[in-house]
């Protein structure tokens, strides 16, 4: 009757020996309920020999057809921590496609669909008639839709490695700062050996690098409020400078929008409250998500670490473009 799942829910252990002696009771049975003989957690059989593999309305176990419903979801589950480790169980199956999925395919999406809302005033301004798709401005514009988010103005003439160095150094110390945590647990779990928490940090650190959604979320929010302002009130061609201005104006509305608000607080303040998130999120993993226990200073000596990491990689950043 024992199988690889027979642990205990509460501190991990092994209870294979406890449910194997079931089978040599008289007449032989399954009990209803299992107590600990470590940490003295009763818990019903069922979730020790029979545990659900699967944790509904969950990003990584819900069909293709509901997983938009699941991202929502499991955002939310992820805003406050301990509701998402409070869900989440060690025995709960690993999908790692839909991990890489978590990680770039969603962000890559949303940025796809960014584009195309770009795209749409592009489209639809010709054929209203306002903008002339012979005009040079018109083709020296249609970078905008192609370029990269958050560029700290206008995009309009912009290079693409302009904006991919922008995003890149924007995002670089938030990556750098959420792998501090998941590498040194794994280094310690390597050492001890134990395998079953160091699955939990590799199953928790893409989940840790929620910063990429955000962004890509942030950019189409962005676009879509800059593309409306240009559908909605388009300008026509101005006197003898033959610019078209309704490129000028949806190159201005980005900038004003990115100098002070979307790049302003992912470099500010999204910074500081992602980096409280971040050490919140941890500390639920190592207690609740890896059952350690008496964990508060290796906590505290890795948001220390965090935290030194993450300022030096935004101080660093400010030094790397000149070497490219």
């Amino acid at each position: 009757m024992a199988t690889c799942y027979s642990y205990c829910p509460n501190c991990w252990y092994d209870l294979s020996g406890e449910a194997a002696s079931w089978s040599r009771l008289e007449p032989a049975r399954c009990p209803m309920e299992i107590m600990c003989s470590e940490c003295g957690q009763t818990s019903a059989s069922r979730e020790v020999v029979w545990p659900d593999s699967r944790l509904p309305g969950f990003w990584e176990h819900e069909p293709r057809e509901r997983l938009v419903g699941a991202f929502v979801r499991t955002l939310g589950w992820l805003a406050i921590p301990n509701r998402f480790w409070g869900r989440l169980r060690w025995h709960h199956e690993v999908r790692p496609a839909r991990l890489v999925g978590w990680v770039l395919g969603v962000p890559i999406v949303l940025l796809v669909l960014a584009m195309g809302v770009r795209a749409l005033s592009f489209v639809w301004l010709p054929l209203r008639g306002i903008a002339d798709r012979l005009n040079p401005s018109y083709h020296a514009s249609l970078s905008d839709i192609y370029t990269l988010p958050f560029g700290t103005h206008s995009q309009f003439g912009y290079d693409w490695s302009d904006a991919y160095f922008l995003l890149v150094f924007t995002l670089l110390p938030y990556m750098v700062m959420a792998l501090v945590y998941p590498a040194a647990l794994l280094a310690w779990f390597a050492v001890w050996r134990d395998a079953m928490r160091a699955a939990v940090v590799m199953r928790a650190a893409p989940y840790g690098l929620v910063i990429f959604i955000l962004a890509a979320l942030i950019e189409l929010g962005y676009s879509v409020v800059v593309t409306s302002r240009v559908i909605v009130q388009p300008v026509t061609m101005v006197g003898s400078r033959g610019v078209d201005e309704v490129f000028v104006n949806y190159a201005l509305w980005r900038g004003q929008l990115s100098a002070s608000q979307p790049m302003s607080y992912l470099k500010h303040y999204f910074f500081y409250v992602y980096m409280i998130w971040l050490a919140w999120y941890w500390h639920q993993a190592m207690v609740v998500g890896c059952k350690m226990r008496g964990v508060l200073w290796a906590w505290a000596l890795l948001a220390a670490a965090m935290l030194a990491v993450g300022v030096g990689a935004r101080i660093a950043v400010v030094f790397l473009p000149p070497l490219f």
